[in-house]
């Protein structure tokens, strides 16, 4: 899968734009644990908090749903921000080389001068371009509000990917397979 150019972003952006008016947003960040088997020799690297083995497919979605971003691989006991600060994307995100347009004027807001292209992400406030606030954090009722919607953006089109390639009814049925067996961590894939 192509990393998106410049013009790709912008495209991106528009989209975010017209379907959800959200300007200068260039993605949904999101990340999801798939259900695995544990590896042989593998300790704890792929157990998660939700007591099954898992890898972390992690995933930057347009405003149409459509996977733009994919990583995966990030082991389960992870955390979805370190699975981000470790994949290529993030690293990208940190050194400026993902290609992103540079700062623009959202119009009708020209006074306020040029704005970041952001992604929406859970919480993932380490990085200059990923915006995620939680309700439940946010400090004052217009912050709250602000971060309902964020979080409503972020789990529109970070969630529904998912759940349209049915990733999420297997990670649902395969997790209360392996629940149910005994034997799953000395199995190997």
């Amino acid at each position: 899968m192509p990393v998106p150019s410049e013009e790709d972003w912008r495209a991106i952006a528009e989209g975010f734009h017209q379907r959800w008016n959200f300007p200068n947003c260039i993605g949904s960040v999101h990340g999801k644990h798939v259900v695995l088997q544990a590896p042989g020799n593998s300790g704890s690297l792929f157990f998660n908090y939700k007591g099954t083995f898992s890898i972390i497919l992690l995933a930057v979605v347009d405003a149409d749903y459509l996977f733009r971003v994919v990583d995966v691989g990030g082991y389960g006991r992870t955390s979805d921000g370190v699975s981000l600060h470790n994949s290529a994307f993030g690293e990208g995100l940190r050194d400026g080389t993902l290609d992103l347009p540079q700062d623009a004027v959202i119009p009708g807001s020209e006074q306020r001068g040029t704005i970041p292209y952001v992604f929406v992400g859970d919480e993932w406030r380490m990085y200059r371009r990923v915006m995620g606030v939680s309700p439940t954090t946010a400090e004052n009722t217009v912050t709250k509000y602000f971060a309902s919607t964020l979080d409503v953006y972020s789990e529109s089109c970070g969630e529904k990917p998912f759940l349209l390639t049915g990733v999420e009814n297997h990670v649902k049925k395969k997790s209360k397979d392996l629940r149910a067996r005994s034997d799953v961590k000395d199995e190997v894939p």
